[in-house]
């Protein structure tokens, strides 16, 4: 309920019940047929201004923000707007997503630890340390976490692709 058009409306409704009674109860005062004329304009547009305002949701519980929304909403938009915002988490992968291996673009599920064409071992996608099966699943090692939410520093990225040699020995 939007407590500011529902109390305008209340007013001129209130207000064209008293221009009504007026004009009923002492016609010496004026014109009556203006003044029921402008009671009975009140008391309608009050009524529908009323309705309308019960229909429609409170702004300071939405996030609807400007001027006519919600004053926390603006708050927090003005927070985010001149650093980097959070990530929308309805876009973050899945820990169960599958990846690409790095070596031969083979597609590896997410619950297995070696490439199945070329038996590379998987690393982190984060990281770029290895994986191990741990608590039941396949995790990043140092943090224990799986590879999508893993907090450890960030390592430089050696591609190892099939344009680049390993040197002997490694």
């Amino acid at each position: 309920m939007n407590r500011a058009l529902t109390s305008l409306g209340a007013l001129l409704l209130a207000l064209g019940v008293v221009g009504l009674i007026v004009a009923v109860a002492s016609p010496e005062l004026g014109p009556p047929a203006l003044l029921l004329l402008a009671s009975t304009f009140l008391l309608a547009f009050g009524l529908m201004l009323t309705l309308y305002g019960l229909s429609r949701p409170d702004p300071e519980v939405t996030t609807v923000g400007g001027w006519f929304g919600s004053a926390e909403e603006n708050l927090l938009r003005r927070e985010h707007a001149g650093g980097e915002r959070p990530p929308d988490r309805r876009y973050l992968p899945s820990p169960r997503e599958s990846v690409h291996c790095v070596g031969c673009y083979t597609i590896i599920p997410s619950t297995v630890l070696q490439c199945p064409r070329c038996a590379r071992a998987r690393r982190c996608e984060s990281c770029g340390r290895p994986l191990f099966f741990l608590a039941g699943a396949v995790r990043c090692a140092p943090c224990i976490k799986d590879e999508v939410y893993c907090s450890c520093p960030r390592l430089a990225h050696h591609s190892a692709g099939p344009g680049r040699r390993r040197p002997a020995g490694a």
